[in-house]
């Protein structure tokens, strides 16, 4: 089964993007953690839209979620550095560990395609992926990067090069998701 799961998915606008350059697909799944925020699919979709209000993370539970002084802005990181983040203004939500997530809810025959905007989470939940086997259902991954937006800048830079050289050696090049390039703004 051909499947896309949107990772940070806003309110869906990525969607349509997504699907024309990569579809069609059989199953669209949709995480979101921002509870202020809600999902709009595309009114000629032909199947539904799976929505989590979770954030994809390395574990199961809860953690807190910092808010931007405008509500739609959001990071499980509180050293991001853009959005004017703070703990005044943040709620616990609940999160899954992804890569389990993945292993309980697709087949060893789904290819995904995955889309990632996850504010800055990307640094903990891709390591993760990368050492767990569901990362060979993965057809596609695209992420957008947040280590210019994270303190030190450096040292997440550095760890960015190093996760796409080590997707790309197991044979799963990352994409450079961006917004801007890709038609959408917010």
């Amino acid at each position: 089964m051909k499947i896309l799961i949107d990772c940070g998915a806003y309110t869906g606008d990525s969607l349509p993007v997504l699907i024309d350059r990569h579809g069609p697909f059989e199953r669209i799944i949709c995480f979101e953690a921002n509870p202020g925020l809600r999902l709009l699919p595309p009114p000629d979709l032909r199947i539904p839209v799976e929505l989590h209000q979770v954030a994809v993370w390395t574990a199961a539970g809860e953690q807190r979620l910092f808010f931007g002084e405008h509500a739609e802005g959001s990071s499980l990181l509180a050293n991001k550095t853009s959005g004017n983040l703070s703990p005044a203004r943040s709620a616990l939500v609940p999160t899954i560990d992804f890569a389990a997530w993945l292993e309980q809810h697709t087949g060893p025959g789904d290819r995904l395609t995955i889309k990632m905007d996850i504010e800055g989470a990307e640094f903990a939940v891709l390591p993760r992926l990368a050492r767990h086997p569901v990362r060979r259902r993965i057809a596609r991954l695209w992420v957008e990067w947040h280590h210019n937006r994270l303190h030190p800048a450096w040292r997440y830079r550095l760890q960015r090069r190093l996760l796409e050289l080590r997707y790309l050696l197991a044979g799963h090049p990352i994409g450079n998701w961006r917004r801007k390039t890709m038609g959408l703004a917010r």
